[in-house]
């Protein structure tokens, strides 16, 4: 099972989103709107976006746990569910690299909470942006194949048990761009997303599925 670097990723912010997770209103002040600006503007120069993936056949799902190739095992819970048509399993792991969160370390250190705070949350954004774009590349992959794709899942949502990290990181060999857990299965840098694509003929249970938060393909059935 091999995994693949991507390279040359972009990262575009959503603003809108950026103040969703602030908590802010549909019409912010001024002054948010311009820490926001100069927030967006400092983060473009602070990521550097890498990814990896891996696909693997999918050997068995029963009782929501699923066999992978290479005698990878994952506890998906009702996750497994979208899953159960698929012949492959394409995993992956993205970054935006530490840069950015160690200069919002710096910001709190200075007790400049607003920036801090607003950079923290551009910095999720631009994650989530790198997410999309790997998404968007798995998407492709299995249109090349001439099979389906169910939305992306990440372990910790729904039931599935969050330790399952390990395997996801393993399995895309996630060291290779920067990318550990800690002993509570979270990723260093934080910054980082993981998750699964199930690719097959038939996805069970994908319409019920949360659908993609941005992609590039006209006409798929996730799109928002």
């Amino acid at each position: 099972m091999d995994a693949k670097t991507l390279e040359g990723l972009k990262v575009k912010v959503n603003e809108d989103y950026v103040l969703k997770l602030q908590r802010c209103g549909p019409k912010p002040g001024g002054s948010i709107k311009e820490i926001l600006a100069c927030e967006v503007e400092e983060a473009y120069r602070l990521v550097q976006p890498r990814a990896i993936w891996a696909e693997a056949i999918v050997e068995e799902i029963t009782d929501a746990v699923v066999k992978l190739e290479g005698g990878f095992v994952l506890h998906a819970g009702d996750i497994a569910k979208e899953w159960e048509d698929s012949r492959l399993l394409a995993m992956a792991v993205c970054t935006i690299g530490s840069a950015l969160e160690e200069r919002v370390a710096e910001l709190f250190a200075q007790r400049d909470f607003a920036r801090a705070m607003m950079l923290d949350s551009v910095g999720s954004a631009a994650a989530e942006s790198v997410a999309d774009e790997v998404n968007y590349a798995i998407c492709q992959r299995a249109e090349t194949l001439g099979l389906k794709r169910s939305p992306r899942s990440s372990p910790g949502y729904g039931k599935w048990n969050l330790a399952d990290q390990r395997v996801l990181l393993d399995a895309t060999h996630a060291y290779r761009i920067g990318v550990r857990l800690n002993e509570q299965y979270m990723m260093i840098p934080r910054k980082s997303v993981s998750f699964a694509i199930g690719i097959g003929s038939i996805m069970v249970g994908a319409e019920d599925a949360t659908p993609c938060r941005r992609c590039g393909r006209e006409g798929c059935e996730y799109r928002r």
